[in-house]
């Protein structure tokens, strides 16, 4: 069986307060899925990483779009023609 973590554990996992999971659970927010246990809360080590994951996932292919976005509809600082990074000689 997967070790489970409680509230605190998880608090600790994710560097947030014990309060801020407890706010989390009373309004569905944006936490792992939990079942309660002798009705405390009780979060799967297993899930709780494959969620992380999921959410780093998601991360990183936001911010690949976001850049690609910018990137394409940012038009180039260089005026044609121009040698960015060579010196001009002066006399």
């Amino acid at each position: 069986m997967a070790a489970l973590l409680t509230p605190d554990d998880l608090a600790l996992r994710l560097g947030l307060s014990r309060q801020t999971i407890y706010n989390r659970m009373n309004i569905k927010g944006d936490l792992p899925p939990f079942v309660k246990v002798c009705g405390k809360p009780r979060f799967c080590a297993e899930r709780v990483e494959k969620w992380l994951k999921e959410k780093f996932d998601l991360a990183q292919v936001e911010h690949t779009e976001a850049l690609v976005a910018e990137l394409s509809s940012t038009p180039s600082q260089l005026p044609s023609g121009s040698r960015r990074g060579r010196r001009r000689k002066v006399s």
